[in-house]
């Protein structure tokens, strides 16, 4: 192909063998459980579906899923009944404010009503079963969580039906623990739809409670299988989420638009922005390296799991500079834009070392930021995993 830029290079050359392969082991693995229906969940699975039926045969029935976290997790909350059952199957960031643990029971009525002190109090996800403050608001306004989550279970429960989510299916998601699985399961077990999950991965945490419990398999890595790899990609998977932005927002509700179901998405301020823009690159460069490899256009004739992840991986744990001022320079999807690498200068840090640990932490892609501030060529995701290990 003509390379064009930096992104549609990366796309081509680094992402494009991993979307392929990982399409390829897909059919692969449902034609296995002879599976012809698929849903690809939003927001990672649009990028994915576009692939796959690329360059898949016809014979697959493929759907395209709005589902968020967010939308599963309050529609099972009546389920679960309980803080403690809530809060355990919900997915949060290591450290994050009160108001996003309220706003996760998916009433907006309750910030309203919550306390400034309550709303702004820093959480630690591993404690969350501690926070007697936030246990005691939920009992108080269980009665409204449990209707409002009744609710959205309805409305979820007739979405599925209206798109034919039911018998043998696969969802297809770029997984991790497996959360979004869990839900569906969780919700379907308690209604009137007969239907048989298969959950198929990009890949799933080697400590994720969920892979023995449900039928789900993950490409990359799983538990069991190519633990290793998981141990170094860990340190750049931010990057790998990046590159499946999809053009809108996150799904937010469903509702009754008289007897039809209709998809809440948030405004994403994020899809006009250069950094979207320059994500777009790199999917149509991937795409392009797909359509080739399926039109016998490109001289790498395998597809093997090695094969797929070799350029990206080189790309992310040893980057070069070019990919550190182009990929590193992409924004995550938030509130407010933040960009994978966002390090100062060597010198700064030399003379402010401890901003260094702080900007350290709270870096997205911790081998970029490594080797942008140290310069060197190191294997800083070999390092970063015996440290992990080691503290």
């Amino acid at each position: 192909m003509e390379i064009k830029d930096i992104y549609t290079e990366f796309g081509y050359r680094d992402f494009g063998p991993l979307m392929f392969s990982f399409c390829k082991w897909l059919e692969r693995e449902m034609r296995a459980e002879d599976i012809t229906k698929v849903f690809f969940l939003s927001r990672d699975g649009f990028f994915m579906k576009k692939v796959f039926d690329a360059v898949t045969v016809a014979e697959f029935d493929t759907h395209y899923l709005y589902a968020s976290r967010r939308l599963l997790q309050v529609a099972s909350i009546c389920d679960k009944q309980t803080y403690e059952n809530t809060v355990q199957t919900m997915y949060f960031p290591r450290t994050f404010k009160g108001s996003k643990l309220i706003k996760a029971w998916g009433c907006s009525t309750l910030l309203n009503e919550a306390s400034v002190e309550l709303k702004e109090k820093i959480i630690n996800r591993n404690n969350l079963l501690d926070e007697t403050e936030f246990k005691a608001f939920f009992e108080e306004n269980r009665d409204e969580i449990i209707k409002n989550s009744l609710e959205e279970k309805r409305a979820l429960i007739d979405y599925l039906k209206e798109n034919s989510f039911e018998g043998k299916l696969a969802i297809v998601d770029i997984g991790w623990f497996g959360n979004m699985q869990n839900s569906l399961e969780t919700i379907l077990s308690n209604c009137d739809i007969d239907c048989e999950i298969y959950g198929y991965y990009l890949g799933v945490n080697p400590e994720s409670n969920y892979f023995a419990k449900y039928k789900m398999r993950g490409f990359m890595f799983e538990p069991r299988k190519h633990e290793s790899f998981y141990k170094k990609e860990q340190f750049f998977e931010n990057v790998l989420e990046v590159l499946f932005s999809a053009p809108h927002g996150s799904a937010v509700k469903y509702y009754y638009d008289g007897d039809e179901i209709k998809v809440q998405l948030e405004d994403s301020k994020y899809i006009t922005t250069e950094s979207f823009g320059n994500i777009k690159k790199i999917q149509d460069g991937a795409y392009e390296y797909c359509c080739d490899k399926v039109n016998g256009n490109n001289d790498i004739d395998e597809d093997t799991w090695e094969v797929s992840i070799h350029n990206i991986y080189r790309s992310l744990t040893y980057p070069k500079k070019k990919i550190l001022d182009s990929v590193g320079e992409l924004c995550l999807d938030e509130e407010e834009p933040v960009k994978l690498i966002n390090a100062r200068t060597t010198r700064y840090y030399i003379i402010h070392p401890k901003q260094f640990i702080r900007d350290f932490i709270d870096s997205y892609w911790k081998v970029g930021f490594m080797k942008k501030v140290i310069k060197l060529n190191l294997p800083y995701a070999s390092i970063l995993a015996k440290a992990k290990a080691m503290f």
